[in-house]
C-alpha cells in the first residue's frame, strides 16, 4: 500500500507543479521581421511560441523580458525553425534543435548558461552530415568529424583537412583551409580570396595553440602576432540569440516602445512630459493590465526629471564663494569639482570635493554649497528621488565660473549647470 501511495504522489506532483506554472505564466506568440525586430503579424517572417509571466509586474526587465520554459520558433510557412528550453534564470538550457526553411535539421546540441557545451552536430540543407564537434571548458572546440557538401568526409576522428568558403564583413567569399590533428587545428592555415593570395596565415602547435600569425595587405606583411586565433572555426546556430533582444520594428513602433505590452495584449497609453520640465525624455508610457474587478498600471520609460536650482547659478557663485585672501595673487588656474546629493525634498546633502586645487579653495567651495537653498527635487518614474549632482568650477586667478561638464548620478542622473 505504501508503494502504491508513493507512486500516486509522484505522478500528481508534476501535474500540480505544471498547474501552478500555468497560473504564473501564459503562452504568447511573438512576431519578428527579417532583422529579428519585434513586429506586427502582417510583417512577420518568424514567430515564436513562448511563455511569459501572466502579470506584467512580474517581468523584471520590460525592455528585454526573459523567456522561461519551452519555446518553438517557426518560419512564415509554419515550418519549424527552432525548439528548446530556457531555465528559471532565462538562460538557454539543455538540448536545442535548429532547422532549415525546408524542414531539414540544421544543428542540434546543448546549451548551458548561453554557452554551447558538449556534442554538437550540424547538417547540410539536403540532410547530409556537415560536422560533429565537441565544446569543452572555456569554449574549447574539438573537431570530431567533418564532411564537405558533396558528402565526402574530410575529417575523421579528429584528423584530416578542412576547407570552407566564408563571407567576410563585406560579403565577399573567402576561402578558409587547413588541417586538424587529434581534434585541434594544426600546421598552417590560410584565409583569403578564392584563387588569390592569402591575407592571413597562421601556424598552430600542440592542441591548437597559435605559434605564429601573419596578416597581409597588398601582398606585403602588415602585422605579425601570436594571439588571438583569427582563424578559429566556430560552428554555431545562426541567429541563436536574436529573439532575446526585443528590438521594436521601427516600421510599426517608435524607439523605446514597450513591445512586450502588445505581445501580452495590454493597453498602452503614451504620456507627454511637460516641456517646462528638464526631462531626458519627452514622453513615457502607461501600461494598463485589466483584471476581473480592477486594473494595474505599470509606468514604462518614465523620464528622469532632474533637480532644478531655482536661482542663477553663476550669480549665486559670485555672491557666496568667498575667495581666500592669501591666494588672490597666486594666479591659480584649473578646475575643481564637487559632488553633492539633492534629496527628495530638494535639500543639499553630503558635499564632497572630488578634484582639488588647494585645501583653502576646497573649504570655501564646500561652504558655498552648504549655503545653497533648497532645489526643486528630481523625480524618477514620477516620484521624488535622491540624485547625485556635480558642480565643476573653473578658477583663473580670483575669477570663478561654473564649468559646463557632463556628469552622472549615483542614485539617479545628474546634469550640468
Amino acid at each position: 500500500m505504501k508503494q502504491t501511495l508513493l507512486l500516486i504522489a509522484l505522478v500528481l506532483c508534476p501535474l500540480l507543479t505544471f498547474a501552478q506554472q500555468e497560473d504564473e505564466y501564459r503562452p504568447v506568440v511573438i512576431h519578428y521581421n527579417a532583422q529579428w525586430q519585434v513586429t506586427k503579424p502582417e510583417a512577420a517572417v518568424v514567430k515564436r511560441l513562448a511563455y511569459l509571466p501572466a502579470n506584467i509586474k512580474h517581468i523584471k526587465d520590460l525592455n528585454a523580458p526573459e523567456f522561461i520554459h519551452g519555446i518553438k520558433d517557426y518560419y512564415a510557412n509554419d515550418t519549424m525553425l527552432a525548439r528548446g528550453h530556457y531555465n528559471e534564470r532565462g538562460e538557454k538550457w539543455a538540448t536545442w534543435s535548429f532547422y532549415y526553411p525546408n524542414g531539414q535539421l540544421d544543428c542540434q546540441g546543448k546549451f548551458d548558461r548561453w554557452k554551447l557545451v558538449g556534442e554538437w552536430r550540424f547538417w547540410w540543407p539536403d540532410g547530409k552530415p556537415m560536422m560533429e564537434v565537441y565544446y569543452g571548458q572555456d569554449y574549447d572546440l574539438i573537431m570530431r568529424n567533418c564532411w564537405n557538401q558533396q558528402g565526402d568526409q574530410t575529417v575523421r576522428d579528429g584528423n584530416g583537412s578542412y576547407a570552407a568558403v566564408v563571407p567576410d564583413e563585406n560579403g565577399v567569399d573567402m576561402l578558409l583551409k587547413g588541417s586538424y590533428q587529434n581534434g585541434y587545428q594544426a600546421g598552417e592555415w590560410t584565409y583569403g580570396p578564392e584563387g588569390g593570395n592569402p591575407i592571413v596565415r597562421q601556424k598552430f602547435g600542440e592542441k591548437g595553440k597559435v605559434l605564429e600569425g601573419v596578416m597581409y595587405a597588398k601582398g606585403k606583411v602588415k602585422k605579425k602576432y601570436t594571439s588571438p586565433n583569427r582563424l578559429r572555426v566556430e560552428p554555431e546556430p545562426e541567429n541563436a540569440g536574436e529573439a532575446e533582444r526585443w528590438i521594436p520594428d521601427p516600421a510599426f513602433y517608435e524607439k523605446g516602445y514597450p513591445v512586450v505590452a502588445d505581445v501580452l495584449s495590454l493597453e498602452v497609453q503614451k504620456v507627454e512630459v511637460d516641456k517646462k520640465l528638464k526631462s531626458v525624455t519627452n514622453h513615457y508610457y502607461n501600461i494598463i493590465q485589466r483584471f476581473e474587478g480592477g486594473a494595474d498600471t505599470t509606468v514604462f520609460g518614465a523620464p528622469v526629471v532632474l533637480p532644478v536650482f531655482k536661482r542663477n547659478v553663476q550669480s549665486f557663485i559670485s555672491t557666496h564663494y568667498k575667495f581666500p585672501e592669501h591666494l588672490r595673487n597666486q594666479h591659480i588656474q584649473g578646475i575643481m569639482v564637487a559632488t553633492f546629493l539633492v534629496d527628495k525634498e530638494g535639500v543639499i546633502k553630503d558635499p564632497i570635493i572630488i578634484k582639488s586645487l588647494d585645501p583653502a579653495l576646497d573649504e570655501a567651495y564646500l561652504k558655498m554649497i552648504n549655503k545653497m537653498p533648497a532645489w526643486q527635487p528630481g523625480t524618477v518614474n514620477g516620484k521624488p528621488a535622491e540624485m547625485l549632482m556635480t558642480l565643476p568650477l573653473r578658477i583663473k586667478g580670483s575669477y570663478i565660473v561654473a564649468e559646463h561638464e557632463g556628469f552622472g548620478g549615483r542614485r539617479g542622473r545628474g546634469r550640468n549647470f
